[in-house]
């Protein structure tokens, strides 16, 4: 639960420059941090500026403060996770690990359910 103290210091900076929502032609630019290689999948991961949608580390963040005054930032830091699947085939269970959500199996033994996959 957040502080309500905290709450109000973002209320201000909400009511001082209001967020912009993008538009169906605007680009949020959030895969990586326009001064280094920071992505969502590094350690500190990218704050996202609410005001112009550019992705910054954790290090250019003040930076960017510093430079337009923006104080509402979208901070994204994700983890890999890693699938651990158990295909059968000739009555045993291999398992069978995969670091993409996106892993498409073939079902040629007709272990696993189509409709999954």
């Amino acid at each position: 639960m957040v502080d309500e103290s905290t709450l109000e210091v973002v209320r201000a900076a909400m009511r001082a420059s209001p967020p912009r929502v993008p538009g169906p032609r605007d680009h949020v630019h959030k895969d990586e941090c326009a001064f280094s290689f920071d992505t969502p999948l590094s350690p500190g991961g990218v704050y996202i500026s609410l005001v112009s949608w550019q992705a910054y580390g954790s290090e250019h963040v003040a930076l960017d403060h510093e430079r337009t005054g923006c104080q509402l930032y979208l901070h994204e830091r994700w983890t890999r996770v890693r699938l651990l699947l158990f295909v059968r085939h000739q009555q045993r269970s291999w398992p069978l690990l995969s670091s993409m959500s996106h892993t498409r199996l073939c079902n040629t033994a007709g272990a696993l359910p189509a409709s999954r996959y």
